[in-house]
């Protein structure tokens, strides 16, 4: 079997395959044209466009790229995302109102913005958390703030644990456990019933 020009033989299918930069086309190898802002890969078209262009029939079409975006790094993804502070609105970047006390997120979704710490989102508001007596910040609880040990919540504060005779402070530090072998009974530690 001849193998044509711009190919070389091979021991299976038609005997010969195309050389890279060629495609069989006509029981013959042609080159693959390039578009301008292209370049050669291994795939059925035999070429991709450079990064910030997209394939639009047999060119590569520069992607427009509002203000206040950047050129996506998947190809999976929109061609490209808003910078931080801003969010796609059609094929515009729109900024987003942040309220004092909160600063812009990298998400895509929700509100694109959180307060920052010591503040909470109360509505499109960020208001200042009030953290008790005897009470510390934290991000994982709704009241934003959480009780020292030894003291529990009651409304906006923090009131010291009454610990009876025969109890210790348990483990969360918010209520107390008797002492092994006494039973809790009320609100006091009792002997174990023999």
């Amino acid at each position: 079997m001849a193998v044509p020009e711009n190919a070389y033989a091979q021991d299976y299918g038609s005997g010969w395959a195309c050389h890279f930069g060629y495609r069989n086309e006509a029981d013959g190898c042609v080159a693959i044209v390039i578009p301008v802002n292209g370049y050669l890969v291994d795939s059925v078209m035999g070429w991709r466009c450079d990064r910030g262009y997209e394939a639009t029939g047999n060119e590569c079409i520069r992607i427009p790229v509002p203000e206040n975006a950047f050129l996506s790094e998947s190809a999976a993804r929109d061609p490209w995302e808003c910078d931080r502070g801003y969010r796609a609105s059609g094929d515009q970047c729109a900024a987003i109102e942040i309220p004092q006390n909160g600063y812009p997120t990298n998400s895509s979704y929700g509100l694109g913005w959180d307060c920052e710490r010591g503040y909470r989102q109360v509505g499109l508001e960020c208001n200042a958390i009030k953290v008790p007596n005897n009470g510390y910040l934290v991000h994982t609880s709704y009241l934003g703030w959480r009780c020292a040990r030894g003291y529990r919540a009651s409304a906006d504060a923090c009131v010291r644990i009454e610990v009876p005779h025969n109890a210790h402070i348990n483990s969360s530090g918010n209520d107390w456990t008797c002492n092994r072998p006494y039973l809790k009974r009320d609100d006091n530690c009792v002997s174990r019933q023999r």
